[in-house]
C-alpha cells in the first residue's frame, strides 16, 4: 500500500480540517489505486484520465472538483510535479444547468411573508431535506437539541442552525393551526406541488432570470458542503442516501450548516 503520511503531515501543518484531511487522503488513495502506480511515476495523462473516468460514472460537478483540489494539492505542493497545467475537467451531459447562489436564496426569502412558507424553504436550503421530506415533517420528528429527525420510523440527522431554530420557534408559538404537521393544511399537510409553486412564484417576483425548484436548494446545500472540504460520504449521509452509515452526533458537530457558513463569509 502507497504511504500517504507525507500527505497527512503536510496537511495538519497547514490547519486544515480533520474533514479535509481525510477527503484529501481517501481522493489520493483512490486515485492510485485506480492508475495502478506510485506517485513518483504519475503523469498528467494519468490525472487526466481518473477525472474523465469520474465523469463518465456520473459524479458530480463539485465533487469532481474537490478530487482535484485534493490531487493538486499532494502532486503540486508537496511533490511539486508540474502536471496540472492542461488537465480539464470533461462536462458530462444532462446536468443541472441551473444553479442557486447566497444572493438568490436571500432573494427568494424576502419575498415570502408567509412564515409557514418562508419557513418550509428556509428547511430545504439549511437541512438539505428533499422537498418530499420537508412538507410531510411532524413536529415530533425535529429533535431540536442534536438535529436530527425521525420520520417514517427512520432515524436521520440533519444540520438545525441556530437561525433555523429561532425561526421555528416563532412560528410554533405564534401559528393558528394546531397539528401534528409542521407545515398544515385542510387536507394534512402541504402538498409537493404546492411546495415547487411557492419556491417557483418566489423566483419569478425576484427576476432572477433563472428556472428555479425545490431540488436547487437541496443541491445549493450539497455544493456549499463540498466547497467546505467536507468528506462527500458524510455529506451524502445528511442527504440521505441509502447505504451511507448513519452520522453520529460528534461528526454532526463539524459540520457548519450552509447558513452559518454564509454569514462567516460576509
Amino acid at each position: 500500500m502507497v504511504n500517504l503520511n507525507n500527505l497527512e503531515e503536510e496537511l495538519k501543518l497547514r490547519g486544515f480540517s480533520s474533514l479535509t484531511l481525510k477527503a484529501y487522503i481517501r481522493h489520493n488513495k483512490e486515485f492510485l489505486k485506480f492508475i495502478n502506480k506510485n506517485p513518483e511515476e504519475i503523469l498528467q495523462d494519468d490525472i487526466q484520465k481518473y477525472l474523465t473516468y469520474l465523469t463518465e460514472k456520473k459524479l458530480r460537478s463539485g465533487s469532481i472538483s474537490l478530487v482535484l483540489c485534493a490531487l493538486k494539492f499532494y502532486y503540486s505542493e508537496i511533490l511539486k510535479k508540474q502536471i496540472f497545467s492542461n488537465v480539464k475537467i470533461q462536462k458530462s451531459e444532462k446536468r443541472i444547468t441551473e444553479e442557486l447562489t447566497k444572493g438568490d436564496i436571500e432573494h427568494i426569502l424576502e419575498v415570502i411573508h408567509n412564515p409557514k412558507h418562508k419557513l418550509m424553504v428556509n428547511f430545504m436550503y439549511v437541512s438539505g431535506l428533499k422537498v418530499s421530506e420537508v412538507v410531510k415533517l411532524k413536529i415530533s420528528d425535529i429533535d431540536e437539541k442534536i438535529g436530527r429527525i425521525v420520520s417514517n420510523k427512520k432515524e436521520r440527522y440533519i444540520i438545525l442552525s441556530e437561525s433555523l431554530l429561532h425561526n421555528l420557534k416563532d412560528y410554533l408559538a405564534n401559528r393558528n393551526k394546531e397539528s401534528e404537521f409542521l407545515f398544515p393544511t385542510k387536507q394534512g399537510h402541504l402538498s409537493i406541488r404546492m411546495a415547487q409553486k411557492i419556491v417557483n412564484k418566489a423566483a419569478k417576483k425576484t427576476k432572477l432570470g433563472k428556472r428555479v425548484y425545490c431540488h436547487l436548494l437541496r443541491a445549493y446545500f450539497k455544493r456549499i458542503l463540498l466547497e467546505e472540504g467536507n468528506d462527500d460520504r458524510m455529506i451524502n449521509g445528511l442527504l440521505g442516501y441509502s447505504g451511507i452509515t448513519k452520522l453520529s452526533k460528534e461528526q454532526l458537530k463539524k459540520i457548519r450548516s450552509p447558513f452559518d457558513i454564509s454569514i462567516a463569509a460576509n
